[in-house]
């Protein structure tokens, strides 16, 4: 038994007497409505092509995150299976197509569970890797490979942060599973912030885990447009 209880991952939402409260729930009924708006608004036509455009962006500006500027032309070439003879570029670009067939799958419905269960975050980590170039698959600091679907099995620290012990990782999980859960249409969109930084205060797999977040927000998102079939 490690000495991270459940308790050590809270809190997980702004509390209800938080002084930025109000103003925070203000801005989700806010934002709720201009979504809504912009939905109704398009065409029923323009909502699939509108869905891979988005795709593409959100595959654009998560490479960013992570140091890599893919771009956008290159990502367009690699959709129509046109890929640069440079290997570096050309494995960036088997990148962001990874991270869009995952995003293609989430938005088609594809997760079982709740986007913050367990067997969630461990689906999308595999999906990724499945379609990653080996050269990103061996990015861990002693050379070895990294596993997909797997939760880390060894001690983290990113910057001054110490990840919890590996041994706490599952139940960390569960209990942040639980608990954004419960929540409903509003506390789920206020949550989203707060679940991403709470799963990589976690960090539970060795790497990947910021675009298994940020794919884990899209999944949790009341109203993703849905892709063409």
């Amino acid at each position: 038994m490690t000495g991270w209880s459940v308790t050590s991952v809270e809190p997980l939402l702004p509390e209800e007497a938080s002084r930025h409260r109000a103003a925070l729930d203000d801005l989700v009924v806010e934002l709720s409505a201009a979504a809504a708006g912009l939905r109704e608004s398009l065409p029923q036509g323009l909502r699939t092509p509108l869905a891979a455009a988005v795709r593409a962006m959100n595959c654009y500006y998560s490479n960013l995150i992570e140091g890599f500027d893919t771009h956008p032309h290159d990502i367009e070439r690699a959709l129509a299976a046109d890929f640069s003879r440079e290997p570096e570029q050309r494995d960036l670009q088997l990148e962001a197509l990874a991270h869009i067939r995952v995003q293609k799958w989430v938005d088609s419905g594809g997760l079982r569970a709740h986007p913050m269960a367990r067997e969630s975050l461990c689906e999308i980590h595999a999906r990724f890797c499945e379609n990653l170039p080996e050269s990103l698959l061996l990015v861990l600091e002693d050379g070895t490979r990294i596993e997909g679907g797997a939760l880390r099995t060894g001690h983290v620290r990113v910057g001054r942060h110490v990840a919890p012990e590996a041994e706490a990782v599952p139940r960390l999980l569960e209990h942040m599973q639980q608990r954004y859960a419960m929540l409903g249409r509003a506390g789920g969109i206020l949550g989203l912030a707060c679940a991403h930084h709470r799963l990589m205060w976690v960090h539970p797999s060795a790497d990947l885990n910021g675009r298994v977040g940020r794919m884990v927000s899209h999944a949790r998102l009341p109203a993703r447009p849905v892709c063409g079939r």
